[in-house]
């Protein structure tokens, strides 16, 4: 038998029930309330996410830029990416390269030609770095191709290098290369010899194997500076340019020299308050051929483990060692493969420029005099 307080039912106070029942229900109409003003702030949000969307679509739609030669420009955003070569004369090359851009849906523009940026400047490997300064420095020059500070510059030789990818590819690898623009990151292509420090094994200037052996491993074989192809925004660019070009002795002949000493001097003292140079090692990129497969006319496309090659399955070339697919190939050193590569490409067929898109071409012609007889005559005749 259960002993102590006996059992009793539990009764409600009539009043404290009153009490709480208006409480309940003013609760109640609160969360409410508060649910109905986080779903309005949500949905307003939204609308408004879109509103913008909307606005942005209608201005990029509606907003023109100028055209030049009836090239029809990008808009002005922050990850425009335009393709700059300079050249003093015509060769094959220049409109193998040109074709290889426009294949893969691009403009490459041509300075040199037509233009006068060097002055009195004669030595062929320096012209290039004289042009490409001057021409950055030509507010003028810049406004008329639509550039600003921020708009993304590749530069690549013009008379020994082919285009492999499309400028989305170009722009994506870029993104992940250069990193934020404010950064001023040149990226420079590498490759296998440290010219003109040395070659090969022998030595061609007084203290040419120490200076090579600043350069860093990377584990990568393509760890030396290549001047043949570099990228970056256009402000940091033209502060790297004006730089090299203050550097340059009165006895030096070889862009490529003027390049690896300022590449030194960072190795030594650190980057430029204004640039930093970054070299390509893993040919994401830039691909030189010197001491490649790519060296060879009979060689060229026959895969080739810790090398580069063309592989004809994908129609691309491959860097075997970084397993990358470099966005185009320069061919820095033996040049047979040039042609069979450009072949494989399909641009030595005679009709080729029929089948590229038609507003490239239009402004190819109307901006180079030369291009319809130099260009389009008989491409076949470089095969010979």
């Amino acid at each position: 038998m259960r002993h102590g307080r006996p059992l009793s039912f539990r009764t409600t106070n009539p009043r404290k029930a009153l009490i709480r029942t208006p409480c309940k229900i003013v609760l109640a109409a609160l969360a409410t309330l508060f649910a109905l003003v986080t779903v309005s702030l949500l949905l307003s949000r939204r609308t408004s996410t879109e509103r913008d969307v909307d606005r942005e679509m209608e201005y990029r739609s509606s907003t023109k830029l100028k055209q030049k030669d009836s090239e029809q420009l990008p808009l002005r955003l922050p990850n425009e990416l335009v393709f700059f070569t300079y050249s003093d004369r015509v060769t094959k090359g220049l409109c193998l390269s040109m074709l290889s851009a426009a294949s893969n849906g691009f403009l490459l523009h041509v300075l040199g030609i037509n233009d006068t940026y060097v002055g009195d400047v004669h030595e062929p490997k320096l012209k290039k770095l004289y042009g490409m300064k001057s021409f950055l420095s030509d507010r003028r020059a810049l406004e008329r191709y639509g550039l600003g500070d921020e708009t993304v510059l590749i530069f690549a030789d013009a008379s020994d290098v082919l285009y492999l990818g499309s400028r989305d590819e170009a722009l994506h690898t870029l993104q992940q290369l250069l990193g934020p623009l404010e950064g001023g990151i040149i990226v420079i292509s590498g490759e296998r010899n440290c010219w003109p420090f040395v070659h090969y094994d022998k030595e061609l200037i007084a203290g040419g194997r120490e200076k090579c052996e600043e350069f860093p491993h990377r584990n990568s074989s393509f760890r030396f500076l290549n001047a043949g192809a570099y990228a970056g925004a256009i402000k940091p660019m033209r502060a790297f340019l004006k730089t090299l070009h203050a550097g340059i002795l009165s006895n030096v002949s070889d862009d490529q020299l003027v390049f690896q000493e300022l590449y030194s001097k960072q190795v030594r003292e650190g980057r430029h308050e204004l640039f930093e140079l970054v070299i390509d090692h893993a040919s994401k990129m830039f691909q030189t051929g010197h001491l490649t497969s790519l060296e060879g006319a009979g060689t060229f496309d026959e895969p080739v483990p810790m090398s580069a090659y063309f592989n004809a399955g994908i129609g691309r070339v491959v860097n075997s060692e970084s397993e990358t697919r470099p966005f185009l190939v320069h061919f820095n050193g033996g040049k047979s493969a040039f042609v069979p590569l450009a072949k494989k490409l399909g641009l030595l067929e005679s009709n080729v420029t029929q089948h590229l898109q038609p507003d490239l071409m239009s402004t190819y012609r109307s901006r180079h005099v030369w291009f319809k007889e130099k260009c389009e005559s008989d491409v076949t005749v470089y095969q010979q």
